[in-house]
């Protein structure tokens, strides 16, 4: 299974992205997607049209929304990829 190290993960499985002072966040399958820090909203992926672009290319053009974080240090207190990895038996 692709986890990739530059990533972090949240309980419920979203991922983040940190590029400058955004996040970008997604899901590895289509679920529910929930916040993984509080933040803004400041755009949504446009290029997706279905739900194939998220499973395709799920840690790259499959983003779901962009974030700017309230606190980017929140960002450290989600779990890495070995972590990640640990928790779903991978």
């Amino acid at each position: 299974m692709n986890i990739p190290a530059n990533l972090k993960y949240t309980q419920d499985d979203e991922w983040v992205r940190v590029e400058g002072e955004f996040a970008f966040v997604g899901v590895k399958t289509v679920a529910d997607l929930l916040m993984p820090v509080k933040g803004e909203v400041v755009e949504f992926n446009a290029a997706l049209e279905d739900a194939s672009a998220i499973n395709a290319d799920p840690y790259g053009n499959g983003w779901i929304i962009k974030i700017k974080p309230e606190n980017m240090a929140d960002i450290n207190t989600l779990m890495d990829a070995e972590a990640y990895k640990a928790k779903i038996g991978a």
